[in-house]
């Protein structure tokens, strides 16, 4: 055609894993000029689909901040910094008013979270690649409406040529027959039925003219292209397409598809998240743990002249059914006074159903494999029975050539007796409009073959067109 249970490092393995199974949505819409194409193919109406379309610059947009947003979470495992001042002004009745002003620099660093920030970041790394697969979803799904369009508007130009042909020789029978009526050798009925043949082609033609102008509009406007100008499609001569062959290809189209369609991928990344989500149930009891670092300056006046420094560690568990809040602080003064003090915050049974999260989050786990498992025995199931329709349609398509190979000749027949007055004009002609109705069966047929290698194409998770690829590589067959 011209046209589990994850540390830190099992994360990152699971990471780098999913990035190699689904790797990154690329296009390629180089050196495509829409203001000045007047000829195009079924690969450059596509990339000229995926160049124009509001709805992907759209997502690829919200799909670009997603990831903007995702790179700058990293925040969480760094220092956080805070600056207080604060100032306090006591009147005592009868004793001395105080008045004091206090600087003070904090820095808190994350030392451990219980491994939940880590899976909380693969998840929403999770949630990236799903929102990848819905723009590639949308892609794939603007790629089939521009082959439609594209192939029906094929179909429709080639269905008018043979209309065109048939009417032309429609046309000609016409004036013999006139001609022949003016002689006496035919009646005027026979006339009649001629002119009615010639008219009722003549509005076929017409039908299919609206519905060329309709299947232009539509691919013109898919394609995002201003012009009206009608389009010189380069794709497949309908008349003379005959189909590939996928025999033996069921199995090796599967393999393929484990690995392209786009639902497989989808329940692939929610079995992924669902199993970090379980994991992180597990690991409600692991505590938090924060270092503390603070300088602060106090005095009545300026410049400050007492500096406090002080360390400190806070302990929480706070996924627990009974948070618990621990911590632990020392300081000293510039003038050698030293502070240590510790405190425990306990609310008890705050959350009780925290302790069936885990049990919930292992069914959702269970349940996706299900899912999957269950959605790659129907795709294997579908592939098959779609390859088999296919090769049965192939098979009536190529029998219909030779039906209409012997109606040809059948014609070149009927025209010898024709002039030799063994029949007349009008079963002639009827005749010649029945081939020319063959020829247009013929043509819708070979569309419904080219549907059918693009039904099987979605469900191994082609692009447009990469099963003939494939099949004249030999990788499928």
């Amino acid at each position: 055609m011209k046209i589990i249970k994850p540390g830190k490092s099992s994360i990152l393995i699971i990471l780098i894993l999913l990035a190699s199974i689904f790797p990154v949505f690329t296009e390629d819409t180089s050196g495509i000029k829409s203001e000045i194409i007047s000829e195009i193919t079924i690969d450059d109406a596509l990339k000229l689909a995926a160049q124009n379309s509001y709805r992907l610059k759209a997502a690829r947009l919200k799909l670009e901040t997603a990831k903007a947003g995702f790179a700058m979470d990293i925040r969480q495992f760094l220092p956080s910094l805070s600056l207080t001042f604060g100032n306090s002004d006591s009147v005592i009745s009868g004793g001395a008013d105080t008045y004091s002003n206090q600087l003070t620099v904090k820095l808190t660093q994350p030392i451990t979270t219980g491994g939940r920030n880590y899976i909380h970041r693969t998840i929403t790394e999770i949630n990236l690649l799903l929102e990848k697969k819905q723009l590639d979803e949308q892609k794939f799904s603007l790629q089939n409406e521009v082959w439609k369009a594209f192939y029906k508007l094929l179909l429709n130009r080639e269905k008018a040529e043979l209309q065109k042909d048939a009417f032309g020789i429609s046309r000609g029978q016409l004036k013999i027959s006139e001609l022949e009526q003016k002689q006496g050798s035919i009646t005027e009925l026979e006339l009649l039925e001629t002119e009615i043949e010639v008219k009722n082609l003549e509005v076929q033609i017409a039908d299919t003219e609206l519905t060329i102008k309709r299947l232009e509009y539509s691919l013109n406007k898919l394609l995002g292209l201003k012009t009206l100008k009608p389009l010189i499609l380069k794709g497949e001569d309908l008349k003379e397409y005959r189909g590939i062959n996928i025999s033996g290809s069921p199995g090796k189209l599967y393999t393929a598809a484990l690995n392209r369609n786009l639902d497989i991928k989808s329940l692939n990344f929610q079995l992924a998240k669902n199993k970090m989500e379980a994991d992180l149930t597990k690991r409600r009891f692991l505590p938090a743990v924060n270092g503390e670092f603070s300088f602060s300056v106090s005095g009545n006046n300026f410049p400050l002249q007492t500096a406090h420094y002080g360390v400190g560690l806070s302990v929480s568990f706070p996924s627990a059914g009974s948070p618990v809040d621990l911590s632990f602080n020392y300081s000293e003064d510039s003038s050698g006074g030293r502070t240590r003090s510790s405190s425990t915050d306990i609310s008890p049974f705050q959350d009780i159903k925290v302790y069936l999260n885990q049990r919930q989050a292992e069914l959702a786990v269970m349940d996706a494999d299900e899912k999957l498992k269950q959605f790659k025995k129907d795709l294997n199931f579908n592939i098959e029975r779609a390859v088999e329709s296919y090769l049965s349609l192939r098979k009536k398509i190529l029998l219909k050539r030779e039906s209409i190979a012997l109606a040809i000749k059948r014609i070149a027949v009927l025209k010898k007796k024709l002039d030799l007055g063994e029949l007349k004009r009008i079963d002639f002609l009827k005749e010649r409009i029945s081939l020319s109705e063959k020829g247009i069966n013929y043509i819708n047929d070979v569309f419904s073959l080219l549907m059918a290698e693009r039904d099987i194409e979605k469900l191994a998770g082609l692009k447009p067109g990469m099963l003939k690829r494939y099949a004249l590589r030999g990788l499928i067959n």
